[in-house]
């Protein structure tokens, strides 16, 4: 097996990778260094670059730069790259692919990681200059802007089952924050730390996004998020009219997060309208007031075998307001 070459070096100090950012990776490494086995499986090479095609399908917790850290994140992912691809071949290797039940499962699934997709084609648009945040600060501090901010408790783990208790344990009267204490273990502080703060919906990443679409009180989740899932419950959440009186240089990279999130979302929902417009889709608001929902907290497991499984189906985040913006369209052109 081969190793990253070692003049590659990684820009971000921690959070999240996303596709666009292995996508830089693979354009930093020659061509040839990508066509190398990366390892093999019944005389079949897999390369480097189907490597980081993989790891560009899925978003990517990076905790720490640290060298050591780095390379037991990347043992794991090569692990998950190597049973992924093991896997896929013998279910070829069986033809379950062309069984009914099967390709339904692919389809429902396929529709999950292009909407992942989609939504990465339009990051690019999220790229902010100096000037629009000095211009964003300016109107923040004449209160003439704002952005969302939220008090958000979280629980992570890798481990479903202890989610699933979780969830069982509040149907039970269980406080979240307990619960979430003992799902996270000694990361408790670190995960929950800000609880009792309002804190920019951005610099919650993608537990943020979805966080933005909930009430209140309300618990959302498991979502797989990274290599781990998370349950979430919105404590509060509210406008900040007004920023602090802060010195630019200090709040800099904190709101170029903020607006670049604000402008990335806005694109979402134009464009996403637009299609809804393009293709003649259709919205029967009046079965869909209908509907009863209920509140009720479950979460449904697939078992995969080698004691592997995932949700049993894809835990899309909330995504509505693009239909406000589709009947805005419509009435503009009825």
């Amino acid at each position: 097996m081969n190793q990253i070459p070692p003049n590659h070096s990684w820009q971000q100090e921690s959070g999240v990778s996303k596709s666009e950012e292995f996508y830089f990776t693979r354009a930093k490494i020659s061509s040839d260094t990508l066509q190398l086995p990366y390892f093999s499986h019944n005389s079949k090479n897999y390369s480097l670059e189907d490597f980081i095609y993989f790891l560009a399908g899925d978003v990517r917790e990076i905790e720490s730069v640290d060298s050591t850290k780095l390379m037991i994140k990347l043992k794991n992912w090569t692990r998950d790259f190597i049973e992924s691809e093991a896997l896929a071949e013998e279910a070829m290797k069986r033809t379950l692919h062309k069984k009914p039940d099967v390709r339904r499962e692919i389809n429902i699934w396929r529709d999950y990681t292009l909407s992942n997709a989609y939504q990465a084609l339009y990051l690019d648009s999220s790229d902010i200059s100096d000037a629009e945040v000095m211009d964003y600060f300016v109107k923040r501090n004449n209160g003439q802007t704002g952005g969302v901010t939220l008090k958000l408790a979280r629980a992570v783990s890798s481990d479903l089952d202890a989610l699933a208790s979780l969830i069982s344990g509040m149907d039970e009267g269980t406080d979240f924050l307990t619960l979430a204490k003992s799902v996270n273990g000694d990361s408790d502080k670190e995960i929950n730390s800000r609880v009792d703060e309002f804190v920019p919906a951005s610099e919650y990443g993608e537990a943020g996004t979805i966080a933005l679409k909930l009430t209140p009180g309300r618990v959302f989740g498991p979502v797989r998020i990274g290599d781990e899932y998370v349950v979430m419950k919105l404590i509060d959440k509210k406008l900040e009219d007004i920023l602090l009186v802060e010195e630019f240089d200090a709040v800099k990279e904190k709101l170029k997060r903020d607006l670049g999130f604000q402008k990335y979302y806005k694109s979402m929902v134009k464009n996403t309208a637009s299609l809804a417009s393009k293709f003649n889709v259709n919205i029967d608001l009046n079965k869909i007031d209908e509907l009863k929902v209920t509140e009720t907290n479950a979460v449904y497991f697939r078992y995969m075998g080698f004691g592997s499984r995932i949700t049993a189906f894809p835990l899309m985040r909330p995504f509505t307001e693009w239909v406000d913006e589709w009947k805005k369209m419509k009435e503009l052109n009825p």
